[in-house]
């Protein structure tokens, strides 16, 4: 229990720490030594001003609201398709042995080098957006999934056999709680990829002001207009959004997950 209190209190004082040594140089050092450097770098406060003023009015349906839907239909769409077909991947040989090549050759692809082809095809709208997160977030989950179905214990699979769990009981009652653990961890990882094309994907793709452009869109005006203090703004929110979403994610696997984590501790003991 000290454990925890201590590493809740080093998670809490580490930013503190880090915003005020940042409050230090800005406001303190950096203008006294060169005003260059004080106009790239402002100040927490200066920060914190130009970001109330974008994400906190109207920018928060303009800018915030956009990516965060582009996002989550897309992470959405790739989690379905990712958890269906790599437990059905993982039961089949022959379709999983057919479908490697093609699974090792796009996930090699970074996501962002497929902007101009799905463009082409899709435009600069909603679509093509949630399409690159989609097609950028899939692989590690379904990966995972395909992993996690095939390292089934064998003392479950014969067990399901003399129980007579056959059809869609055996994926719903044995498969899938077996492989959760893996899927949950190929979940995670494409939680940042997602965020990362969605943002990056805007940066390419933006339709302008007043029509959803999204962060990315916000991040790229900024650094052309020169204005630095919501330049930091942008990455600060990208910071936030990503540790939120991250901190809901870790909520809804120690739920979902309770049962392994309970029976991985028994094993121990």
């Amino acid at each position: 229990m000290q454990r925890r209190h201590v590493a809740t209190a080093i998670e809490i004082g580490s930013p503190i720490v880090i915003v005020i040594i940042w409050w230090v140089v800005t406001a303190i050092i950096l203008p006294q030594a060169s005003a260059t450097s004080a106009f790239f770098f402002p100040d927490p406060v200066t920060i914190a001003q130009a970001f109330v003023n974008s994400f906190l009015g109207p920018g928060l349906f303009e800018y915030v609201l956009p990516t965060l839907g582009r996002f989550l239909l897309g992470y959405g769409f790739a989690a379905v398709v990712g958890i269906v077909g790599g437990v059905l991947l993982g039961v089949h040989l022959t379709a999983r042995m057919a479908a490697l090549p093609f699974i090792n050759f796009f996930r090699s692809l970074p996501g962002v080098t497929l902007i101009p082809i799905v463009t082409l095809f899709l435009g600069l709208g909603d679509s093509q957006k949630i399409t690159l997160v989609a097609i950028a977030s899939v692989w590690p989950i379904l990966i995972n999934a395909m992993d996690g179905t095939r390292s089934l214990d064998p003392t479950i699979r014969e067990s399901a056999r003399a129980y007579r769990i056959t059809g869609f009981d055996r994926y719903r009652f044995v498969l899938l709680p077996s492989a959760s653990p893996q899927i949950f961890a190929g979940l995670r990882v494409s939680l940042a990829v997602a965020l990362i094309v969605a943002v990056v994907s805007e940066l390419f793709g933006a339709s302008g002001s007043g029509s959803g452009a999204g962060i990315g869109f916000f991040l790229v005006n900024a650094q052309s207009s020169f204005k630095m203090p919501q330049l930091w703004a942008g990455v600060v929110l990208l910071g936030i959004v990503g540790y939120s979403i991250n901190g809901i994610f870790t909520a809804l696997e120690k739920r979902v997950l309770a049962w392994h984590r309970g029976s991985r501790a028994s094993t121990l003991e």
